[in-house]
Order: structure tokens, then C-alpha cells, then sequence
């Protein structure tokens, strides 16, 4: 296919050993790797030259900087404000959750709990936070990255600095029979050498102690991506702290679908879910996030339905809107006016941190349940399960299942009247993405065959766009099945002003449906039946 071709290109210019990446692969692993640019490549096929970065290094991502406002989570705050001020009051340990989403705010809420919890009853409180990378090749990296907050280290620190700020925090909490040896253990484990085993069990030593002199939260984020070392790690402070009556909190966030045993007496636990925005707090928050960017505030009413009530998505669009790429396509001096225009007629592209939170959801499900997604996506605004069974050729019934689990996974949210819709417009959109365009004509003509406008047909290499799924006010069909077909086949278009962009290839998701093992799908190939029936897309 296309991508495998521009890799074999791409190779002739990566060095011996060496890896180079296009600019969607750039932009996908931008902070997870050091990138270097090089010269333009002129690829065979390419009318213009391509640009090429090769990969340095791995590189841990850092944490994000919350500066923007934290907008709608007034009870959140209050409510996970409460359980640790409890433990601080009590001297009792707890363990606090702040549950949701990529996207929704996690690292937001525990960075203004940070901000604003300093004083308990006028006893200071000590925070030491940890974030876990999205890939947990070292099991104990934070609980280093504990150490070195504790210790007032860095990375890239010389040896000898960092052993000496080791022996203060250490000699100031420990006893000097056991301080010799705790440094030697933590100084291990920073390095990366010796046992780290001894070094988490000297970090919780010296943890266990901080707690013991004054009020501590231990904050891990995204705890979901640690390794299970560190929860047990979790586990064994909170349950050392339990025994001892030490005022400590953990406090936690991660996704929604993780599942965390926890240690203790149920009455100790916290789980603080984070919920979407309503329309009117992401309509501020949209229009605040415009106005820091120098933006027109008119665009907020076009990205509200976007963004779905995740502030993370809010972010991305403006951050998209205020990209040099999309002032530079607009023209000097009329970038708010065209960004003004663009907003009522076309559809944001979706951002690159937009798409990886849409993919990650997407890919969750293997088999049927995409399928049926995807299918949906094809469907339109809002859609039924027999529609779904009619596109399969499935017998009726067999659909509604599944569209059930996946609103009981927050994926979809049904009405009374059986109806279902996408709850994350970028979820709809990457699934829509994903169908290839065989799959979607021949879903477009089993519409048509049931009761829908037939499907036209668009040029070779183009799809009307914006998916009308998404767009506020429009009649919520997709266009190959909203726009009439002529006698003969010709080409008509999807609606009166629709723009016509090319497909984005590498977009697509080819193992999808019919064309995938892994949806488990086939679309049986030829023509018809005579008996007027569509040919069933059956289980492979």
C-alpha cells in the first residue's frame, strides 16, 4: 500500500541503523522521542518534496504545564479537597482517585489540588508528585522520580551532587544506623543500577518518615500506565502508613477501565469521577482558551459540540486554530477572518493530540464491537440497531447487543426511542476515517437498497467532507447517503456547498470490517443476488 511505499522511500535516506520519519509520524511522536530535521527528501511519486526528521533518541515525556483555567469542576475539587484534608485531620491514610477519560482534566484537577492544598489547619502539607510515562519500560521510574522530588535532584545532576542532596534528605529522617545504607540503596536506584527492590523499599522507608514530621500527599498520574510494580509499591506505603496513624494520602488518577485492588477498609477509599463539561462550561472554557490565543471568541460556538465537554480536546482545536500552518494558509493579516469563515462552512481537521485520544478509544475493541462502530459512524448522527443489522446483513436483533455493552462503555448514549449517537464526535470521526471506500460504498448501497438516498459516486480519490455527524444543525447523514444518485450513475454532489478534500489514505483503517481479520467480517465480493436480498457480510 501507499504507507509501505513512502517507508521504502523514506529508507534511502535514514543512515545505517539509523530511523527517519514523515511529518504525521513526527507530529505523533512529538515528546516521546528527540528529532532532528533534515533536508527536504524527494520521494518518486511526490510532486513536492517531504519533510524528514531522523530520531535521536528516546526521551521521557515530560509533564504537561497546566496554566490554562480550570473551568466546571468546582465539586470535584471540593469533593477530593475533602478526603485529604480528612486524612491530614484524622491522621488516618487515604487513598484518593480522580477517574476519567484521556483528555478530561486528571492532571488538571491533581496539579490545582497541588496549587491550593499547602495548609491544613495551619500545618503545612507536603506534596510529592510522580507521572508515569505511557510506556513502563523501567517499573520503578517513578518511584525515582519520588526520590528525586523528595531530594531536590535532577537528571543530568553529576554523582556526587546527587548523593549529597541523598545524605541530607536521608540523615534528616532516618536514623544514622540505617542512613548509610538508604543512601546507598536510592542512589542505586537513581542511576539505574544494583537491585531496585532496595531502593523502593528505602524510598518507602523515607516516605513513611516524611509522613511521620508532617502531613504528606503522594500523587501518582496515570497510574494506569505504571507497571504493577508501583502499585504494589502504592500498596505496601499505604498499608505501612495504616498500621503506623500517619496523616498520608495517595492520590491517584487513571482511566475509567482500570481496575485497582485497593489495600485497607472501604470507608479510607475515594473515587472522584470526572464527567464531560456541560455546553455552558465548555462554551467558557472554549472562549477563554480563544481569547489567550488571540482568537476570535465567534469560533467558540463552533467547537463546542467538537470538543464534547473534554477540555483536553478544547486545547487541541485551538491549538490548531492558532497553528502557523493554518495562518499561513489563510494569508497575511486575514487569519482571524478566514478562521472566522472556515468555522461556518468546513470542519476543523482534527488535531494530531484529538486523534491519539479518539484512536486509543477506538482501539479498544476488537472484532464486532468496531465494527458495529464503525458502522454507526457510517450511519450518520443518530442511528438504530436494525439500520446496523441491515448493513451487515445480519438477522434482526443480533446488533443490539453490542450497540448496549458499547453504551454501557460510555462509547455511544441511546434515547427512548432506540436511537443511538456517538458520545465523542472524534471517536465517530477516526471510525469514519478508518471504513475503506469499498466498505463504505457498499454500506452506502445497502442503505439505498433499504429505504435511504442511494449513495452517489465521488470522483477516485476524494470523500465529501465534513462528516455531517459532527456538524450542529446539519441533517446528520453521511453524504454518500444523503445525497440522490442519477439513473445513470453519474457523479452528484453530497450537498449544495459541500468542499471536496483528498482522502486521507493513511488515515484508513484497512484491516476494518469486511477487509480486517480482525473484525472477524468479510463483504462477500461480486454482484447481488437476483433475489433483490443483499449479499451478508458473515463471520470469517
Amino acid at each position: 500500500g501507499v504507507v509501505t511505499t513512502i517507508a521504502a522511500r523514506l529508507q534511502e535516506y535514514a543512515p545505517p541503523g539509523g530511523v527517519v520519519v514523515c511529518a504525521a509520524t513526527h507530529r505523533a511522536t512529538n515528546g516521546l522521542v528527540d528529532q532532528h530535521a533534515l533536508a527536504p527528501a524527494t520521494l518518486a511519486g511526490k510532486a513536492l518534496p517531504v519533510d524528514v526528521w531522523l530520531i535521536r533518541a528516546a526521551r521521557r515525556p515530560r509533564p504537561a504545564r497546566h496554566e490554562g483555567p480550570l473551568v466546571g469542576r468546582r465539586r470535584e475539587l471540593a469533593t477530593a479537597r475533602e478526603q485529604l484534608v480528612r486524612a491530614v485531620r484524622e491522621r488516618r491514610p487515604r487513598w484518593v482517585s480522580l477517574v476519567g477519560p484521556d483528555g478530561i482534566g486528571r492532571s488538571r484537577l491533581l496539579d490545582e489540588l497541588r496549587r491550593s492544598l499547602r495548609r491544613v489547619d495551619g500545618v503545612s502539607v507536603r506534596w510529592c508528585v510522580t507521572h508515569c510515562p505511557p510506556y513502563p519500560e523501567v517499573p520503578f521510574a517513578p518511584v525515582a522520580d519520588l526520590v528525586r522530588e523528595l531530594a531536590g535532584a535532577f537528571e543530568g545532576d553529576a554523582p556526587a551532587v546527587v548523593r549529597r542532596r541523598l545524605a541530607a534528605l536521608v540523615g534528616g529522617v532516618l536514623p544514622p544506623t540505617r542512613a548509610a545504607t538508604a543512601v546507598d540503596a536510592l542512589a542505586a536506584l537513581l542511576a539505574g543500577a544494583g537491585g531496585p527492590a532496595q531502593g523502593a523499599a528505602a524510598c518507602r522507608d523515607v516516605l513513611l518518615a516524611v509522613a511521620a514530621r508532617q502531613p504528606l500527599v503522594v500523587a501518582v498520574d496515570d497510574l494506569d500506565r505504571a507497571d504493577p510494580e508501583l502499585g504494589r509499591f502504592l500498596h505496601t506505603l499505604f498499608a505501612a502508613a495504616t498500621l503506623r496513624g500517619l496523616p498520608l494520602a495517595v492520590l491517584a488518577t487513571h482511566r475509567p477501565h482500570f481496575a485497582d485492588l485497593l489495600p485497607g477498609v472501604a470507608d479510607r477509599w475515594g473515587r472522584v469521577t470526572l464527567p464531560p463539561l456541560s455546553a455552558l462550561d465548555s462554551g467558557r472554557l472554549v472562549r477563554r482558551m480563544l481569547q489567550c490565543a488571540g482568537q476570535p471568541t465567534a469560533l467558540a460556538a463552533r467547537l463546542v459540540p467538537l470538543v464534547a465537554g473534554v477540555p483536553g480536546y478544547a486545547a487541541g482545536y485551538v491549538a490548531e486554530i492558532g497553528s502557523p500552518s493554518t495562518a499561513a494558509e489563510v494569508g497575511p493579516g486575514q487569519a482571524a477572518s478566514a478562521a472566522l469563515g472556515q468555522a461556518r462552512v468546513a470542519e476543523p481537521a482534527l488535531p494530531e493530540a484529538v486523534r491519539r485520544v479518539a484512536d486509543a478509544r477506538l482501539d479498544r475493541f476488537d472484532g464486532v464491537p468496531r465494527a458495529v462502530l464503525m458502522a454507526g459512524a457510517m450511519l450518520g448522527a443518530r442511528f438504530t440497531a436494525a439500520a446496523v443489522d441491515r448493513l451487515f446483513g445480519w438477522t434482526p436483533g443480533r446488533a443490539a447487543g453490542t450497540l448496549c455493552r458499547l453504551a454501557a462503555d460510555g462509547l455511544l448514549r441511546h434515547d427512548r426511542h432506540g436511537r443511538y449517537a456517538f458520545v465523542d464526535p472524534a471517536v465517530a470521526r477516526v471510525a469514519y476515517q478508518r471504513l475503506p471506500r469499498a466498505v463504505r460504498a457498499e454500506f452506502a448501497r445497502r442503505a439505498g437498497r433499504y429505504g435511504s438516498s442511494p449513495v452517489p459516486k465521488v470522483a477516485d480519490g476524494v470523500q465529501a467532507c465534513p462528516p455531517p455527524s459532527t456538524v450542529p444543525g446539519g441533517s446528520g447523514r453521511r453524504p454518500e447517503l444523503a445525497a440522490a444518485s442519477s439513473a445513470d450513475g453519474g457523479t452528484v454532489p453530497a450537498r449544495r456547498g459541500a468542499s471536496i478534500r483528498p482522502v486521507d489514505r493513511a488515515a484508513v483503517d484497512r484491516p476494518a470490517l469486511a477487509l480486517v481479520p480482525a473484525a472477524g467480517l468479510l463483504v462477500e465480493r461480486g454482484h447481488p443476488s437476483r433475489s433483490g436480498s443483499p449479499p451478508p457480510l458473515c463471520a470469517a
